[in-house]
């Protein structure tokens, strides 16, 4: 686990940030685990302290709704990330496909937490990125 006090958020920032995700009913000891995942997303934007805030609060709505729903799939990839692409890679399914299950609330939070545990995990496209940000 990357300690995020040694990368260039601010604290204040992340502490705001599992604030918003206790308030939707995540349970505080998934939040870090969920922060630093979604950390490691934001850190390849121009502002990633504002994509952060905008993937939390997306992630958090989702958590509390259970499911991936258009509009949150919509703010997902205006952030950089669109689950359906990492949901294809682990399932098979083509994102057309991915797009009507979603058509009837059938992608559940779990599968974008599993996609998104994918892609920030060892050998994804966000494995570590909080960590490799140069300026």
């Amino acid at each position: 686990m990357v300690k995020l006090n040694d990368t260039f958020y601010k604290m204040a920032d992340i502490h705001q940030n599992e604030d918003v995700m206790v308030r939707f009913g995540i349970p505080f000891e998934k939040v870090m685990h969920y922060i630093e995942m979604l950390c490691n997303v934001a850190a390849v934007s121009l502002c990633p302290q504002e994509t952060l805030n905008h993937l939390v609060l997306t992630f958090s709505m989702m958590y509390a709704k259970g499911k991936l729903e258009r509009p949150e799939l919509l703010q997902l990839i205006n952030a950089g990330c669109n689950p359906l692409i990492n949901i294809s890679q682990i399932t098979g399914k083509s994102i057309t496909e991915l797009a009507d299950i979603m058509r009837y609330e059938e992608i559940s939070f779990a599968m974008v937490e599993k996609a998104l545990e994918h892609v920030t995990s060892k050998d994804g496209r966000f494995y570590g990125r909080t960590m490799k940000r140069y300026f």
